[in-house]
Parts: C-alpha cells; structure tokens; sequence
C-alpha cells in the first residue's frame, strides 16, 4: 500500500474489505467493526500523506505495517473471547514495550524482555 502511495493510488478498500468479512464472518461485536474501521481510517489518512510528501521513511512503513497487525490483534481476541477463550487486544505501546530506533527491524531495549 505504501508502495502504490507514492504512486498517488491510495486505496485500501480490499485491506477494509478482508478485515470487514473477517467480522461478519464471525458476527463479532459492533465495538470490534468500529475499532477496525477507525485504525483503517487513519491507515487510509497516513497513505494520503505519503502520497503527498512522497516519502516512504521505513519509520512511515513501520506505522503502516502496525495497523495491519493492530487490526488483525482486534479480530483475532474477539473471536477467542467469543469461543470461550478470555483474550484482549494490546497494542505494544500500551504494555511499554520499547524498542531500538533500527525501524523495519527493531529489537526490544535491553531489559524490557523482563519487563514485559
């Protein structure tokens, strides 16, 4: 999608389609349908911007990458839940996890693997 933004094609409407599907599929809660679509938003405003800058920083491809994984995290603990298995979407931010500044392969700071 990054790729296809510096293009100036910005459109993920198939990403909203298979993650939409996935919810219906499992009839999953109207607050999953709303997360999912609010984190796509905002995946739809950053591919504006790369379009419009015309950079792709691999920093900027990190933060795309996440939604993708942000999304799916809130699909997947919704159907655990709704199986019986008690699960919760965490994104990594809100446990502390930090890590280096080596975007497209960072490693956790020392002494986090502990921590978390």
């Amino acid at each position: 999608a990054g790729d296809f933004a510096l293009e100036g094609r910005v459109n993920i409407d198939a990403i909203r389609t298979l993650h939409m599907a996935a919810i219906d599929q499992f009839g999953l809660p109207d607050h999953v349908r709303e997360e999912v679509t609010c984190l796509l938003d905002e995946c739809q405003d950053m591919l504006r911007g790369v379009s419009l800058l015309q950079e792709l920083s691999p920093k900027s491809l990190d933060q795309l990458v996440s939604y993708g994984e942000r999304c799916s995290v809130r699909i997947v603990a919704a159907r655990l839940n709704q199986i019986g298995v008690p699960a919760q979407a965490i994104d990594s931010w809100d446990v502390g996890i930090m890590t280096d500044c080596n975007f497209g392969d960072a490693k956790l700071l020392p002494g986090y693997e502990k921590k978390v």
